[in-house]
């Protein structure tokens, strides 16, 4: 093969790979542009447009409200405020729904949000971070488990609920800077890996229940609660979901290139 063709593979194998980064964005909120302030009750909403529809955050009739904060930002623009609820008050905290109004079926998906505790406040509630097969809905239809990872102030551990009742520890939280949360769910095989600060914490099954909605991405709830203080914040920013390529389309796609440039055939 000549130096011209071997340059020329090099190449094409080089822009595959940049193919195979850049993965479809289905969703993507950095909670810019919206007003600051409160979402107090389930009648707020934000509609958020995206590359599959639209998306709305809504809030869940939690106990306490969530603010659109400038305090804290991962990005420049605003975040996610969530309060901890009171132990013995009940109720749910900061509570809120973000609902794809188009699920997302099969195939292999990334999930990232970055998450802010403050390391100054007594955060010892629990953030809980649900992700859900069926569709959210204010009277809390739709609230099929895919996964469950908490955040336990109390014990200053992360823990996720797997093949329930089983609780899974996962090492310590990180306070007092932004954290990247990251979830790589397969919807064809219903197996998920969470990352934590880059790490892996997780390697569990995407739990499928009773309705049969295992091999889908619908919504997600995130709220925070049993706490024995009022002014313990947990902050989100920066929301990314996106489609993984496949590598049986990964492979389809070098050979098209290579087609394409005639270098499939025999040297």
């Amino acid at each position: 093969m000549s130096w011209t063709k071997y340059l020329t593979l090099l190449f094409v194998i080089a822009s595959s790979a940049s193919l195979a980064n850049a993965s479809p964005v289905l969703f993507l909120d950095n909670l810019e542009g919206y007003p600051l302030g409160m979402l107090s009750d389930p009648s707020d909403t934000l509609v958020v447009p995206n590359m599959n529809g639209t998306a709305v955050w809504q809030d869940f009739g939690g106990g306490k409200p969530t603010m659109i904060s400038t305090a804290r930002n991962h990005t420049p623009g605003g975040s996610q405020s969530l309060l901890q609820q009171l132990g013995d008050d009940g109720g749910y905290g900061s509570d809120m729904i973000l609902r794809l109004n188009n699920p997302i079926v099969g195939g292999i998906v990334a999930f990232t949000v970055w998450q802010f505790i403050e390391s100054d406040v007594d955060f010892d509630g629990t953030a809980h971070v649900v992700i859900s097969e069926g569709q959210i809905q204010p009277d809390g239809t739709g609230f099929d488990w895919g996964t469950h990872i908490l955040f336990n102030g109390g014990l200053n551990q992360v823990e996720t609920f797997c093949c329930e009742p089983n609780e899974t520890v996962g090492g310590s939280i990180i306070k007092n800077r932004w954290v990247e949360l990251k979830w790589i769910v397969d919807l064809n095989t219903q197996t998920h890996a969470i990352f934590y600060d880059g790490f892996q914490i997780f390697d569990i099954p995407w739990q499928q229940d009773e309705r049969g909605n295992g091999d889908t991405f619908s919504s997600m709830n995130i709220w925070v609660d049993d706490g024995t203080t009022s002014n313990a914040r947990v902050f989100y920013d920066d929301f990314d979901l996106r489609m993984i390529p496949e590598p049986a389309s990964l492979g389809l796609i070098l050979i098209a290139v290579l087609a394409g440039l005639g270098l499939v055939r025999q040297w």
